[in-house]
């Protein structure tokens, strides 16, 4: 047995992890949360403690079900932990990361899911309650005057950023067949519309959830914008994502959707590790958006902004970090937006991303 082929436990705990769902490509199989994998220079204890760190960053994100869980100072602490929560691990070879043609050493590694959760809960860190949903990705694409149904068997770059996605945030994800049942249930027209009756009888012969419809399409040179609509049964949370590529823009849906699931499965009043979710109103240009953007990313610092939904004329956004409080504060003081009352967005022309908890809503009043 090659050195790296090997498998470590501790306390003679043994599970293969070829059944534990780590590479699996059954997407849709409950996903182990508490194991994840990483590149290492080597078999050292050095290496190895590194590459632990990096995955239990990454169980934190699965467990919470939001990547502004890394923002929080405990999470770091636990981190420093790893070492001492590892259930097993093993090495194996695998394909370069960067697409090169030599090989690169997989450390895979699996934590303790009651030392963890302990000491996750005792730091405050809240975890994601109950069992994560099962969610149908349907996609269209405009191109030109045409729109088109994607086809993953014809885009296996894109699906394989959708299941490292999937796999990076515990998500269990499904894609259509796409063979000549789909195609005959369900249009690009009917995607493009919305038309939730077609998209339910098209997603009815597939075990699911939820029903996550995406309609990209092309804006500009290096700018691309997806419309999505999150089903559960006969009612849609709508929302608006942009990216600098057609990859990023339906990433960010993926992510955003589960950002939208975390904080409903997350009990009440915990704000994920200094993060503060905050909507702004009033935007109702391209230009007012960037600055918009730039003047917020300003004024939360080091903090970190991340913008998590668009829709219409109202953009969603997490301020992130410890003193994202602070930041809200500076926020309510600026003579460039105008804090509105408690529960307005609801009213706003029916926005889907009304739906999203924030602790502000503010509106544009000022030239950024």
């Amino acid at each position: 047995m090659r050195p790296m082929d090997r498998m470590m436990v501790k306390g003679g705990w043994l599970i293969l992890l070829l059944g534990i769902g780590l590479g699996s490509p059954l997407w849709a199989q409950e996903p182990d949360l508490y194991a994840g994998e990483a590149v290492v220079a080597d078999e050292s204890p050095q290496a190895r403690a590194v590459g632990l760190r990096e995955i239990l960053r990454q169980v934190a994100v699965k467990l919470t079900g939001t990547r502004s869980v890394l923002e929080h100072a405990a999470v770091g602490e636990i981190v420093e932990q790893a070492a001492s929560l590892v259930q097993q691990f093993r090495y194996h070879r695998a394909s370069s990361p960067d697409g090169g043609k030599g090989e690169a050493l997989v450390l895979q590694a699996r934590f303790d899911p009651e030392a963890l959760n302990r000491l996750l809960r005792a730091k405050g860190i809240a975890l994601w309650r109950g069992r994560r949903p099962r969610i149908l990705l349907w996609l269209a694409e405009e191109q030109g005057v045409r729109r088109r149904l994607l086809d993953p068997s014809e885009d296996p770059t894109l699906v394989g950023a959708l299941h490292e996605t999937a796999a990076a945030r515990g998500m269990r994800l499904d894609l259509p067949l796409l063979d000549l049942q789909d195609q005959s249930a369900l249009s690009a027209a009917d995607l493009w519309a919305d038309y939730g009756s077609a998209i339910r009888e098209a997603s009815a012969r597939y075990p699911h959830d939820l029903v996550l419809v995406g309609r990209l399409r092309r804006l500009g040179e290096g700018h691309w914008s997806a419309d999505w609509s999150l089903w559960k049964g006969e009612s849609a949370t709508r929302f608006t994502v942009q990216g600098e590529s057609r990859v990023a823009a339906v990433i960010g849906g993926l992510e955003a959707a589960q950002e939208r699931l975390a904080a409903q499965h997350r009990p009440p009043g915990d704000n994920a590790g200094g993060t503060v979710m905050v909507r702004i109103e009033g935007i109702d240009s391209l230009p007012l958006y960037g600055r918009t953007l730039q003047w917020l990313r300003d004024a939360a610092g080091q903090g970190g902004l991340r913008l998590r939904a668009a829709d219409g004329f109202a953009i969603v956004v997490a301020l992130v970090g410890e003193d994202a409080e602070g930041v809200l504060t500076s926020l309510d003081e600026s003579p460039i937006l105008r804090q509105l009352p408690r529960g307005s967005e609801e009213s706003n022309n029916g926005s889907g991303i009304a739906t999203i908890p924030v602790a502000r809503t503010y509106v544009v009043a000022g030239e950024p």
